[in-house]
């Protein structure tokens, strides 16, 4: 029997509260009566760096061990402000390695609450497998030059 397993979203801020990064793991496999045998396995991490007119999101991911269950991945992502989307981003598919994106925002974050989404999509034996992840809420502060931070 073949199987996917979706990991948790496990993520927080770092690089001094200025960046919120999350990891996400997907394996793919066969179980038999006793044990699970996974044969391949995609790894991403997403980095979401706030700015006051654009923001950069970067992705990265690897995949080890690969017998080609899984296809080139894509993603999307929105940032907002409280109950407001204010830009988005969207990448088709991407080859192994890492992608950086920039989110153009129609509103200034400077003194505005902020949030980030982002959903990744995978192709899978010919069927696409969407997983979303969000970030924390963070805040810029209204200094002549702002600092966004979680």
């Amino acid at each position: 029997m073949e199987i996917m397993a979706q990991g948790k979203q496990l993520g927080g801020p770092v690089n001094n509260r200025r960046t919120w990064r999350m990891y996400y793991t997907a394996t793919y496999g066969s179980c038999g009566p006793i044990s699970c045998t996974i044969t391949d396995k995609i790894t991403f991490r997403v980095d979401f760096d706030p700015g006051i007119k654009a923001s950069r999101v970067f992705m990265n991911y690897r995949y080890f061990p690969s017998t080609g269950k899984f296809g080139r991945p894509g993603f999307s992502t929105r940032a907002y402000i409280p109950n407001l989307q204010i830009g988005d981003a969207y990448v088709d598919a991407f080859n192994e390695g890492s992608i950086t994106k920039y989110i153009p925002q129609g509103w200034s974050l400077k003194g505005r609450g902020f949030q980030f989404d982002i959903t990744t999509h995978t192709p899978v034996n010919g069927q696409q497998k969407f997983v979303a992840y969000h970030s924390g809420w963070g805040a810029c502060n209204t200094a002549s030059t702002p600092t966004c931070k979680w």
